[in-house]
């Protein structure tokens, strides 16, 4: 369990549950971090021990506690390069795990791409300290990129971030990485050819007909790896997958994607594996735009999603989804863009359209310019359409009289409650029982009487007789 304190004054208080350990008293202790440390996290062993990151006068420092916070050990300064951890600029303080062993690895920011400093300063940084040492292993770069999503973590046996670096140093020689993949080896605390050194004696050949499945889970679990190699390109890539998948044999599921140009699947490794800049990478080849930016956005490089999200506008203009690339456009705050992106449809559409991603200024603009070249066209009916889209019913309803569209102009009139004109234009059109109820909201009882009389006048004239 990690007690992490973030964003704290200078004279922060680190808080320790010390009823994790059964000899410790079942409370909490408030512990002040040595040093005035800043931004500390802390890790309890599985032997009551507290081990303690944090940050002072520009360092990252550790200490031990074996009495329950009431001393430490004398602070180990965990990056290599003095001067160079800056917690007022900092997102986050050191991040501490206690693994196989107790070796102790932490992993920390120096914020270098908010400082804009050179681009080789970007990254999350690791180092790690075995049990009976005095100074951290040299300090390492693990990604090289704008970097604030990274934690560690370890199970119960210590081992579950030295498998994660380990798997991660696979991935990367997989796809030719080799710096990264070295690195990422180190972390591990393993040799790249570790795992191979202690494989059984390869398979027999493998005759083409027999049980092939069977044959790669064994070639898997006694690391026969060029054996199992062989098998892989003898069986279905599906059937293949599945068993790699189980066993864990991600350096294998990674050259098998690559080998097959399945980049989709090697994007895929690349997120499970927390490196979202190789993970873009891999979606843009596989060109999976959207999910090549979200993984941009999670590294925390702006250009690159910037980069896709305008290819992914021109790749929707194209697909003729206007509406959609004007989205992504207002997604990056490119409200002019988006506009003329709309401004290219069919004048209805494109206000519609304008409405719909609430560019509302634009489009009422888009209609006064529609209004004005139908009044010096002389076509009242679509002026009237756009006085209607626009809202302004009563000039809409005029201009449907002066196109002589009576039921359109009746409809407006009644809209805007001209109950008076709209009942003379539902007696025009010979709907008097219509007519009669808007007299009667008009007020006008005379022409409510009027048209009565005329209707029942009306309805007492005898039918026409058919000629003998």
């Amino acid at each position: 369990m990690t007690t992490s304190q973030k964003f704290l004054p200078v004279f922060t208080l680190l808080a320790l549950v010390t009823a994790l350990h059964p000899s410790a008293a079942e409370r909490v202790q408030v512990i002040p971090a040595p040093g005035n440390g800043q931004v500390p996290d802390a890790e309890v062993d599985r032997d009551g021990a507290i081990h303690l990151a944090y940050v002072s006068r520009n360092d990252a420092w550790y200490v031990k506690s074996t009495d329950a916070g009431k001393t430490f050990t004398a602070p180990i300064r965990i990056n290599s390069e003095p001067g160079t951890v800056h917690p007022p600029n900092m997102y986050r303080g050191p991040d501490i795990a206690v693994g196989k062993k107790g070796r102790v690895h932490v992993i920390w920011y120096i914020s270098a791409y908010q400082r804009k400093l050179p681009k080789d300063q970007w990254g999350v940084f690791y180092s790690y300290l075995d049990p009976g040492k005095t100074e951290f292993a040299p300090s390492q770069n693990l990604n090289h990129k704008p970097s604030d999503n990274y934690s560690l973590a370890a199970d119960e046996k210590g081992n579950a971030f030295a498998e994660m670096m380990f798997t991660l140093g696979s991935i990367w020689r997989a796809v030719g990485d080799q710096r990264r993949a070295e690195l990422a080896f180190a972390a591990s605390g393993k040799q790249a050819d570790q795992e191979q050194a202690v494989a059984a004696p390869a398979a027999p050949v493998i005759e083409k007909g027999k049980d092939l499945k069977s044959d790669l889970r064994r070639a898997v679990a006694t690391k026969d790896w060029d054996g199992a190699r062989r098998i892989i390109k003898l069986i279905p890539a599906d059937e293949s997958r599945a068993i790699l998948e189980k066993a864990g044999a991600y350096e294998l599921l990674m050259e098998r994607y690559v080998e097959t140009s399945d980049f989709q699947n090697v994007a895929r490794l690349y997120e499970r594996a927390r490196q979202f800049d190789q993970a873009a990478l891999a979606w843009e080849r596989a060109g999976k735009l959207g999910n090549a930016r979200k993984a941009y956005e999670r590294a925390n490089d702006a250009e690159g999603a910037q980069r896709i999200r305008r290819l992914e506008v021109e790749e929707l203009v194209k697909r003729g989804d206007r509406l959609g690339a004007a989205v992504l456009l207002l997604g990056e705050n490119r409200r002019e863009e988006a506009a003329r992106v709309l401004l290219e449809l069919p004048p209805a559409k494109a206000f519609r359209f304008l409405q719909n991603v609430k560019l509302d200024d634009e489009a009422m603009a888009l209609a006064r310019r529609e209004i004005q070249q139908a009044e010096s066209e002389n076509k009242p009916s679509v002026k009237a359409r756009w006085l209607e889209w626009t809202g302004d019913a009563l000039a809409a309803a005029e201009a449907w009289e002066k196109a002589e569209r009576k039921d359109k102009a009746l409809e407006m009139y009644e809209q805007v409650g001209q109950w008076q004109k709209a009942a003379q234009l539902a007696e025009a059109l010979g709907r008097k029982d219509h007519a009669l109820e808007l007299y009667h909201r008009a007020g006008d009882r005379d022409s409510a009487a009027r048209l009565e009389v005329l209707t029942a006048t009306h309805a007492e004239e005898p039918p026409p007789t058919s000629a003998e």
